[in-house]
């Protein structure tokens, strides 16, 4: 976090959150009846498949949302979301509620976790994708339907993240 964001107020109460989550998300990752290889170095990675992970990507779309600085509202053209890689986080948005209640049939936490991790990846995607010219597609561009309707996608993406994460007992902060 000191290299990334060493002007954050909040550095000590952050660091908290990710420790902690790292360590449940590292137990609950993992199916119940497989044995669990910790090492704090995976555990405490921002990359690959890890709580710091999901924690940095909720706390990125945080940070969009806090650029774009409007309100986002449903009344959006949602056919601008028409990218393969839009296409698949609405997918998996759609799945949540049905994931939610497998892992609760099943009494297992690792369907949200690998949820969670599915729909991060798909995002990421939307949010490195290149245009024709090899540039990154910005989110907030100068077009302003479409960045209402990516926006809108940001916002559901964030609150899926935070209430995953708030299901599996981790905190997710809004800055990192």
């Amino acid at each position: 976090i000191r290299e990334k964001n060493p002007d954050l107020k909040t550095i000590d109460e952050t660091s908290h959150m990710i420790g902690v989550g790292a360590v449940i998300f590292s137990q609950l990752s993992v199916r119940r009846q497989r044995d669990v290889d910790f090492r704090w170095e995976e555990v405490l990675s921002f990359e690959g498949e890890t709580g710091p992970y999901l924690q940095y990507t909720h706390a990125r779309l945080c940070s969009l949302m806090r650029r774009y600085g409007e309100e986002v509202t449903p009344d959006i053209d949602y056919a601008l979301l028409n990218g393969a890689e839009e296409q698949r986080v609405i997918e998996l948005l759609a799945d949540f509620p049905a994931v939610i209640a497998d892992a609760g049939e099943q009494y297992e936490p690792y369907f949200i976790s690998a949820h969670l991790l599915r729909l991060a990846g798909a995002f990421n995607k939307v949010y490195q994708r290149k245009d024709a010219d090899g540039n990154i597609e910005k989110i907030i561009s100068d077009d302003a339907a479409l960045s209402a309707a990516r926006m809108a996608l940001v916002k559901s993406v964030q609150l899926v993240i935070n209430q995953g994460l708030y299901v599996l007992g981790l905190e997710a902060p809004e800055e990192m």
